[in-house]
């Protein structure tokens, strides 16, 4: 899991207006902070899957694949990183999911 200084409290991002872009399987928005470091977020809704399970299971993915890469991902100033997960990456396996996620983040927060 990734340190709770690291990680986004997700309920003050959606006020935050940033800049947005992503895919079929999810968007990422970001927005600057005065912190330094990056943190970064997860939100994955009902719509994607019913039960928490699935749910806390991309959850864990997504936050471990940071913390696997955090320093391929660091900025000189800091980012608040959110990833908005679809219903359509459920279909996805978890290989397939940390690649896009890579790759995404590589292209947007660097």
């Amino acid at each position: 899991m990734l340190a709770k200084k690291y990680r986004l409290p997700v309920h003050k991002i959606f006020k935050i207006r940033g800049r947005t872009s992503g895919n079929n399987y999810f968007s990422v928005k970001i927005t600057g902070n005065t912190l330094g470091f990056n943190r970064f977020g997860a939100v994955i809704g009902a719509k994607v899957s019913k039960k928490a399970v699935v749910r806390n299971k991309l959850r864990r993915l997504i936050f471990n694949t940071v913390r696997q890469n955090y320093k391929n991902m660091e900025s000189p100033s800091g980012l608040d990183v959110l990833i908005i997960m679809k219903p359509a990456a459920v279909n996805l396996s978890e290989q397939e999911i940390k690649n896009l996620i890579i790759g995404a983040l590589q292209r947007y927060v660097q």
